[in-house]
């Protein structure tokens, strides 16, 4: 796992995910939980980067938020600085950075702490 703090804009995953195990047998009520991604990724300078997070946010400008869900819904189209974890193991960070958009290639940004801050987000 690799420590990160990024801004970037929140936004909701117009990829529709894969149906869950349980709606493909068909129980009721099953609904597979909303994926949110962080767009337009960029460090944020805060504080003392380690060499293997600047080469994550040089190189990826997107990722898959993994966290409160409610307090990521409540940000949906602002920008906000995020400091969490990604971890580099799983290859999603050289799928970013070919330009993969769906979200569940992208990196999975687990979010420690997420904070709005200034500047605005394009619709």
């Amino acid at each position: 796992m690799t420590a990160i703090t990024v801004t970037g804009c929140v936004q909701r995953n117009t990829t529709p995910p894969a149906p869950s195990l349980r709606e493909a047998v068909g129980t009721a009520g099953a609904r597979p939980d909303a994926v949110f991604v962080l767009a337009d990724a960029r460090s944020s300078g805060a504080g003392t980067a380690t060499p293997d997070a600047v080469v994550v946010t040089s190189t990826v400008t997107q990722y898959q938020l993994s966290g409160d869900s409610q307090e990521v819904e409540q940000n949906v189209g602002r920008r906000v600085e995020i400091s969490g974890t990604v971890d580099r193991k799983d290859g999603a960070i050289g799928r970013a950075g070919q330009g993969m958009t769906d979200a569940t290639a992208l990196p999975k940004l687990t979010i420690a702490t997420l904070k709005e801050t200034t500047g605005t987000c394009s619709k």
